[in-house]
């Protein structure tokens, strides 16, 4: 994250956690990727001037190869600048069909406490997820 004329950096635990998610997911910068080197910012404060590039995305590598540009343009009436991804989701092959659900499973007790259950599930480790990453900040 590009700053300019910062004396430390800012929120250091907020970028730290960032930077911990993206890992841990393998997101990247698409910016970055297509502007490898450059250092452009989002955010500016005139006097005294300071600068940094506070807006971003991250996208998983698979989504990156349907990337098309990321751009960074200069916002109207605010001091953050717009940022911009195009995704060409054209690229994507076709599959054999959609999915249609058999819904006479839903008179199947059975199924629908499985299904009830892994929902509970799903949001317990979801829930977990997001305390370990964001917890500080809730």
């Amino acid at each position: 994250m590009d700053t300019y004329n910062y004396v430390k950096v800012n929120n250091p635990k907020a970028r730290e956690t960032v930077l911990n998610i993206a890992d841990e997911f393998a997101l990247y910068d698409p910016w970055r990727i297509a502007n490898f080197g450059k250092r452009v910012f989002t955010w500016r404060q005139r006097s005294p001037l300071k600068q940094a590039r506070l807006d971003f995305y991250y996208i998983s590598n698979e989504l990156s190869t349907f990337m098309v540009d990321a751009k960074i343009q200069p916002g109207y009436r605010t001091d953050h600048s717009h940022i911009t991804l195009e995704l060409d989701f054209v690229k994507i092959p076709k599959g054999i069909g959609h999915w249609k659900f058999n819904n006479s499973l839903l008179k199947e007790i059975n199924y629908v406490n499985l299904v009830k259950s892994t929902i509970v599930q799903t949001f317990r480790h979801s829930h977990t997820v997001f305390i370990r990453f964001f917890g500080d900040y809730c």
